[in-house]
């Protein structure tokens, strides 16, 4: 399995790393990233730039360490759009078409796309449920007219870390 970290989650893994355990979605973040194989988590490589460059703690480079970065594909930002046409944010639409059409291009792009996107942001989550099986028609004709290997590339899960673990 793959999974894609959005920003709360790495949020909540650098407060975890700093000792502030008191919140139930710090300590799930945190077992996520002590817990699963370096080779199944993933970040944006907006994350990457921001824990590299403005996060100003030690602790950054434990999330850095066991995670990679996703690249985008051509058909990336495609996705997002229409993602942004069934109402998700900006972030939202482009974390999500990343977690369907990223890959690792440092490891040449053996992987395409994440199985699980995971946040705690709850209505991020309902939202994505509410829609999907619309999404889902809309990735099918899409990825119809696509060529391989985008051509075979699934939907992520949406889940909290706790969901996860579970």
């Amino acid at each position: 399995m793959r999974y894609l970290l959005d920003k709360s989650v790495i949020r909540h893994c650098v407060r975890g790393l700093l000792g502030d355990l008191r919140q139930g979605d710090v300590r799930f973040s945190l077992r996520l990233l002590l817990t699963l194989s370096p080779d199944e988590l993933f970040i944006s490589l907006e994350a990457v730039h921001i824990l590299e460059h403005i996060v100003a703690v030690p602790q950054r480079r434990a999330i850095l360490r066991r995670t990679s970065p996703l690249f985008p594909t051509r058909y990336t930002r495609r996705w997002a759009r229409r993602l942004r046409e069934a109402n998700f944010a900006r972030e939202d639409a482009y974390l999500l078409s990343l977690a369907t059409f990223g890959t690792d291009r440092l490891k040449e792009g053996r992987i395409l796309g994440v199985d699980v996107f995971v946040t705690c942001d709850l209505s991020l989550q309902a939202h994505y449920q509410s829609v999907q099986s619309a999404m889902q028609k809309r990735l099918q004709h899409m990825t119809a007219q696509l060529p391989p290997p985008y051509d075979r590339v699934i939907m992520p899960q949406v889940q909290t870390p706790r969901e996860v673990l579970a």
